[in-house]
């Protein structure tokens, strides 16, 4: 695992979340923390659900999260984000409560 340091007072903006999951989205952000980022499917294919597994939500508040996570989706994929249902952001522990297997 890569060593990662950052300052305490390091704030991220709403802005650099959501383009740093576009450039994850469309050729992997080698800038870490990356996120996880978990699709499931419906019958047809489409991805109906998406979780973003990722510690630098920080003090986003899950509204937030879901909006962001829906615009950067919207952004990569354009109409196929019609099918999506769920889009939620979780911070690593989060995800652990939930029962997420993350690795």
């Amino acid at each position: 695992m890569p060593v990662v340091t950052r300052s305490l007072h390091e704030t991220v903006t709403n802005d650099e979340l959501k383009q740093r999951l576009i450039a994850e989205w469309k050729n992997g952000d080698a800038r870490e923390p990356r996120p996880t980022i978990i699709q499931e499917t419906d019958a047809q294919g489409n991805i109906v659900h998406i979780y973003v597994v990722w510690s630098d939500w920080g003090d986003c508040d899950q509204r937030m999260r879901s909006e962001l996570i829906t615009d950067a989706y919207w952004e990569v994929f354009d109409d196929k984000a019609l099918a999506l249902t769920v889009a939620m952001g979780l911070t690593p522990e989060e995800a652990k409560r939930m029962g997420f297997p993350l690795s």
